[in-house]
């Protein structure tokens, strides 16, 4: 009974929530995603005088997410030479399931990103002239670190529907097939001003530059 991702939240009138039984969840008994996410934020804000500030900010971000997907009942159809074909295997091998069989299809993701970021501008305002004007300049950027090990996406595989109660088995392999290695970098300087040119006639000017790896 189940669709293939599961159903909306709501009936068609928007109205009328729907319920539904573990019987109509396409998902195995495997499936499971857990996360844990720790967020830090420091600041610190100085006024040098009453026209002018400067503002550091410094935040840590880090998430543990590690994620079982097993869909049972899946079917990824296209034609080729063989027939009609539900996905291939974990060799590359085209998948025709027989009478009695239903394909299922399933991978981990584990993903665990470290986020350190930075934020710092002066800002204020100074005469010249005769007429008030505005300044702000300051250094921002962030760096990404992650090294998690990676799973082919998607598996898909067969097993018999009948005794199937939720459970893959070894039919879908969640080992290891490599690593995935993030590092990402950037960093940025800018400035900006508001000039009073005229009582009703202000000029603004701004300028960024950054650098991204």
């Amino acid at each position: 009974n189940a669709a293939q991702h599961g159903f909306p939240f709501v009936s068609g009138d928007g109205l009328k929530q729907t319920t539904f039984g573990p019987r109509d969840n396409p998902a195995t008994h495997d499936s499971n995603l857990k996360v844990d996410n720790l967020y830090v934020v420091l600041g610190l804000e100085h006024q040098f005088s009453p026209d002018w500030k400067g503002v550091i900010n410094y935040s840590y971000a880090k998430t543990d997410s590690d994620q079982i997907k097993n869909i049972a009942g899946y079917t990824l159809n296209y034609q080729d030479e063989n027939g009609v074909v539900n996905g291939t295997d974990g060799d590359g091998n085209p998948i025709i399931l027989k009478p009695g069989e239903m394909s299922i299809h399933g991978s981990k993701f584990i993903n665990t990103p470290e986020v350190h970021a930075i934020d710092s501008f002066v800002s204020g305002r100074f005469q010249a002239l005769g007429r008030e004007h505005e300044l702000s300049f300051g250094i921002n950027g962030y760096k990404v670190n992650a090294n998690d090990p990676a799973y082919k996406v998607w598996q898909f595989s067969s097993r018999p529907i009948q005794n199937y109660h939720g459970d893959v088995g070894d039919y879908i392999n969640l080992t290891p097939i490599g690593r995935t290695i993030t590092a990402e970098y950037q960093i940025g300087g800018f400035a900006s001003a508001k000039l009073q040119l005229a009582d009703p006639v202000k000029l603004i000017l701004g300028s960024r530059l950054s650098s991204w790896e």
